[in-house]
């Protein structure tokens, strides 16, 4: 009975590491996913510069 709950018990942290290993691989995933929407000033002048 012993043998199996420790098996259990490193299973179970195994687990949670692993679990963390992969919700910190995916976080920064999400902050590169938005797209840069804003324009410098220099591009504004030359845009304004071609119409």
């Amino acid at each position: 009975m012993k043998k199996e709950r420790r098996k259990k018990g490193k299973v179970r942290r195994l687990s949670v590491l692993l679990t963390g290993c992969l919700l910190l691989s995916v976080m920064p995933a999400t902050a590169f996913a938005t797209e840069d929407t804003t324009v410098a000033a220099e591009d504004k002048d030359t845009i304004a510069e071609k119409t």
